[in-house]
């Protein structure tokens, strides 16, 4: 089989949610599948970075990276089609969920989530005008769709009016960088950087979406309430529409204790998460919710939204708060810092809890969505109220 994937997001020094996802599936069909032939689309250098065995060919396609939505319809609709054409492809696998609308080979578009849905004003105009004139052709074109949680494909059949075996659930898993991290070296993250302090974690973009006001009002309740010396970092790098976040961290009595880590490299995150009094994750929307299964997997116990896919991912083994209550935000906090017994259950919960998600399964149930190419016809045959 002749398989070519969408691999735009492979940045080793950049692995975000969409680049973890397409790196760890995509790492696995390969190694996995040394008789079919690969070829790796890309509009830039980055997955020149990873080593792949000798049935994968890397190619960079285009004139300019696609980072423009006019630049995806020409890489996607020219560059990718006459590539498929040329390697002669069976299928094609894209990760970030775009794919050509223009006839070609049967496509599996990865959709995430549909968040611009939900919160438009959180996305950029020229973004959301793409979003809300693609996305209904892609889930109209694709052989079949994959998505990462139940949440999910729920939204999608819900907003696109998709039968229900359009749509493949997969999910995201844990890196094995993330594990309980002993007493010492927790001892030197903290002399690193919260003077030795305790230290709630959040790690993502900070971004409307990510809840990250609400976040820091509900530390500062927190601090008032309960006069403790802890600290909260923030791991990620500044996104978009942050004013009212800079505006807010001004006005708060706890903003010296509030640490802006600023993007941290991959290398880092498993000793910042290990060396963690918490997890405090808490975003309005989510498609999956990756930070929690690394949080679990260090032995960090979990705060998160009721909203979305988190209590979906969290189970029973995280409190899970109004995201829009920094009250009741800061009461988990304050009943994590006390409860000892709840603290040392969550954390026995997680341990069970991120040895249900498997990156080998679910890569292995991409490929087998990829591998019906017989039964994958290039669809038009979806009711037309996608399109409005």
């Amino acid at each position: 089989m002749r398989i070519a994937i969408n691999a735009r997001f492979l940045h080793p020094d950049k692995m975000e949610g969409i680049g973890r996802y397409s790196y760890e599936t995509i790492r696995r069909i390969v190694d996995h599948h040394p008789e079919d032939t690969f070829l790796l689309l890309t509009d830039n250098n980055g997955a020149s970075a990873f080593t792949f065995p000798k049935n994968v060919t890397i190619k960079k396609i285009g004139i300019l990276p696609a980072r423009h939505p006019l630049l995806f319809l020409l890489w996607f609709e020219f560059s990718v089609r006459r590539a498929l054409k040329k390697f002669r492809a069976d299928v094609f696998y894209s990760p970030d969920g775009f794919i050509p609308t223009l006839k070609t080979v049967p496509c599996v578009p990865v959709i995430h989530d549909i968040a611009w849905k939900h919160f438009p004003k959180h996305v950029k105009l020229k973004d959301r005008l793409y979003y809300r004139w693609m996305t209904p052709r892609f889930c109209r074109k694709a052989a079949k769709i994959i998505t990462v949680s139940k949440f999910s494909k729920l939204d999608l059949m819900k907003f696109y009016h998709l039968p229900s075996s359009k749509i493949v659930v997969t999910g995201n898993a844990c890196s094995p960088d993330f594990h309980p991290i002993n007493e010492i070296q927790q001892m030197q993250i903290r002399r690193q950087y919260t003077e030795q302090k305790d230290y709630f974690f959040y790690v993502g973009a900070l971004h409307p979406r990510k809840n990250i006001v609400h976040l820091i009002k509900a530390f500062d309740i927190f601090k008032q309430e309960t006069n403790s010396n802890m600290k909260l970092l923030l791991a990620g790098r500044m996104a978009w529409k942050n004013k009212k976040f800079k505006k807010t961290l001004d006005s708060l009595a706890a903003k010296d204790d509030i640490i802006q880590l600023g993007f941290v490299p991959n290398e880092d995150l498993p000793l910042l998460m290990g060396s963690a009094f918490a997890l405090t994750y808490i975003s309005l929307f989510e498609g999956f919710g990756v930070p929690l299964l690394e949080a679990m997997a260090a032995d960090v116990p979990v705060i998160t939204s009721t909203v979305s896919s988190l209590p979906e991912v969290a189970g029973d083994a995280a409190i899970t708060v109004n995201p829009n209550n920094p009250k009741e935000i800061a009461q988990a906090m304050i009943t994590l810092r006390k409860n000892v017994d709840l603290y040392n259950e969550l954390v026995d919960k997680g341990r069970k809890r991120v040895k249900e998600f498997s990156w080998d399964d679910y890569a292995q149930t991409v490929y087998d969505v990829l591998a019906q190419k017989s039964q994958l016809a290039f669809s038009g045959d979806l009711p037309d109220v996608l399109l409005k």
